[in-house]
């Protein structure tokens, strides 16, 4: 071990020169570097309020309930979900709701909080996919063109539930690519049997 300490953080700066942003004035979304003129994603978020040091029940009155995990800390609340009482430490808010490691972890792992979600699926991008497809195997647009007027209409749903305007023409050219795939995939197939 060298016995380094680590550096203080010293806020966000450009991925390709190093060059300090300024913090105030960064936005979410695609920027350019004023120092190297280098283009970056840039992700705006609120830092997590820091953890209070549980309150100990010796410096409290001595009515209070023991923490479940930390029978030394004064429990701060109880969990929402199965009821437990919890100190500052085992706290945690999620959902609007307030619960204790055990029910974070199971409720996690079911996929039951969407805040804690991993995984996304980008209906949108399926939908074009499927439209792509289409066009090269004309034959089989009966099959593939609803399949991509399917997802479009899921990713205008997701769109619209998660607030967000961009994507939404994406989502219609697949549907009428779709559409187009299908209508033009039965004509062909129906003029092939007619002959």
């Amino acid at each position: 071990m060298s016995g380094r300490k680590s550096a203080a953080y010293p806020g966000p700066s450009c991925p390709y020169c190093h060059e300090p942003l300024d913090a105030a004035r960064l936005v979410t979304g695609m920027r350019l570097c004023a120092a190297c003129g280098g283009g970056f994603e840039a992700v705006r978020f609120a830092a997590p309020r820091p953890v209070e040091a549980g309150r100990s029940l010796a410096e409290g009155a001595g009515n209070e309930t023991a923490c479940a995990s930390h029978p030394g800390n004064a429990a701060a609340s109880n969990c929402e979900r199965c009821g437990v009482f919890m100190c500052a430490l085992c706290e945690i808010e999620a959902d609007e709701m307030k619960l204790c490691p055990a029910c974070f972890d199971r409720l996690s792992a079911e996929g039951a909080l969407p805040s804690a979600r991993t995984s996304f699926r980008d209906y949108g991008r399926q939908a074009s996919m499927l439209a792509l497809l289409g066009v090269p195997m004309m034959f089989f647009g009966a099959i593939i063109g609803p399949a991509a007027a399917f997802y479009g209409v899921r990713s205008l749903r997701q769109l619209k539930a998660m607030g967000e305007t961009g994507g939404r023409a994406r989502a219609i050219l697949a549907i009428l690519a779709g559409i187009g795939e299908a209508t033009v995939s039965v004509f062909m197939l129906v003029s092939m049997f007619r002959l």
